[in-house]
């Protein structure tokens, strides 16, 4: 009998190192450059929204395959409150954070569940698990806006442009990181995901990183 051949390995890490830093950085530019013509790399603010916030890297038989940050929305680098988008109830809210920069590769023919799906649920288990945080807001481009629906965020239809983006529109949406978290369970199916929930290093952040 022919031995199964096994599936590589999803491995979801937070960032502590600079290599770390840098392969989530890299993924990030490169997708960002190629895809939307922006340039990332030039923008101080991400280096210090990194260093403020968590961010998170999915790699999968070592080679990063996507990435995304989780942002207290107390934070003075919170993006939605630079751009006058942070919904009001969550202005004051120190169990909320803003999701962010969630970027992948193109998904692999055997992988069954999208690489941002993956990242979205185990991201938010793992915040859930060592932070103080329950709630996200997020923004993005209208057709992402599925991705967030999926794991039961409500869109605000709050539509906007941001300047020297184009006419690209985006709005925002809110949820529980519950519904990721819990989401993340009824993955048993797919032995890459199992791999990706029961491979995330355990570190628990500094305090200064929520607020």
């Amino acid at each position: 009998m022919q031995k199964a051949v096994e599936r590589p390995l999803l491995v979801l890490e937070r960032a502590t190192s600079a290599d770390q830093f840098a392969a989530a950085a890299e993924l990030r530019n490169e997708i960002y450059r190629r895809r939307l013509g922006l340039d990332l790399g030039s923008w101080r603010s991400e280096w210090e929204r990194d260093r403020a916030g968590h961010v998170f890297v999915l790699s999968r038989s070592g080679t990063p395959v996507a990435t995304g940050r989780a942002l207290p929305t107390g934070s003075p680098q919170c993006e939605l409150r630079e751009l006058g988008q942070l919904p009001r109830q969550l202005a004051d809210d120190t169990r909320a954070c803003e999701v962010s920069r969630i970027v992948t590769t193109r998904l692999d023919e055997e992988q069954r569940v999208p690489y941002s799906m993956v990242l979205l649920c185990m991201g938010a288990r793992w915040l859930l698990e060592h932070t103080d945080l329950r709630r996200y807001v997020a923004y993005c481009r209208i057709p992402l806006v599925r991705l967030y629906q999926a794991v039961g965020a409500v869109d605000l239809e709050t539509c906007f442009r941001i300047a020297d983006r184009g006419d690209t529109v985006y709005t925002v949406v809110v949820g529980d990181l519950a519904s990721p978290a819990e989401l993340a369970e009824k993955f048993s199916g797919d032995r890459a995901v199992l791999a990706a929930r029961d491979s995330v290093r355990a570190q628990r952040p500094s305090r200064a990183g929520v607020s």
